[in-house]
């Protein structure tokens, strides 16, 4: 994403069940795409049990928007 203005990104986990762990979301003008991450750590604070989780980023910039999919396996 160099270069490209970026106006907003969203980030969500969810588990095997389809049932979403973990998000975050964020726009305006102090974006900070480092952020966009998750660290095994449920929305309730918990950590989340070894499994597949799966997940899903939206980038939305100033003429297009980008999306990716993906599964990650959490291991401990």
């Amino acid at each position: 994403f160099a270069g490209a203005m970026i106006n907003s990104y969203s980030f969500a986990v969810y588990d095997s069940f389809n049932q979403q762990v973990y998000s975050a979301n964020q726009s305006g003008d102090d974006l900070d795409l480092s952020l966009i991450g998750w660290n095994g750590i449920l929305s309730s604070g918990q950590d989340a049990p070894e499994g597949v989780y799966y997940y899903n980023v939206r980038i939305e910039a100033e003429s297009e928007v980008y999306t990716r999919t993906g599964t990650v396996l959490l291991l401990k």
